[in-house]
């Protein structure tokens, strides 16, 4: 039988983990209990204004810092130094 691995959630944490378990191979099924997908990284609409919900600054994303070597390898066209 095939199986597929939950991935619970599909803000950045829960799609970072898809990502990289998807570069190991392994087959996911995405689980996300609110009927939008995206976590705090999306926006909604309500009396004509939008609203952003998420996180508004990520910094220090970098080669160099730990952010940023956890999350290169989940990057198409990222090379590991």
């Amino acid at each position: 039988s095939i199986q597929n691995d939950p991935v619970i959630g599909s803000g950045m944490g829960g799609m970072t983990t898809a990502a990289m378990l998807s570069q190991l191979g392994r087959r996911l099924l995405g689980l996300e209990p609110h009927h939008v997908p995206g976590g705090m990284t999306h926006t909604f609409r309500r009396h004509g204004w939008t609203w952003d919900v998420g996180v508004h600054a990520v910094g220090e994303v970098s080669a160099q810092s730990a952010a940023g070597c956890t999350v290169a390898p989940t990057m198409s066209g990222c090379r590991s130094s």
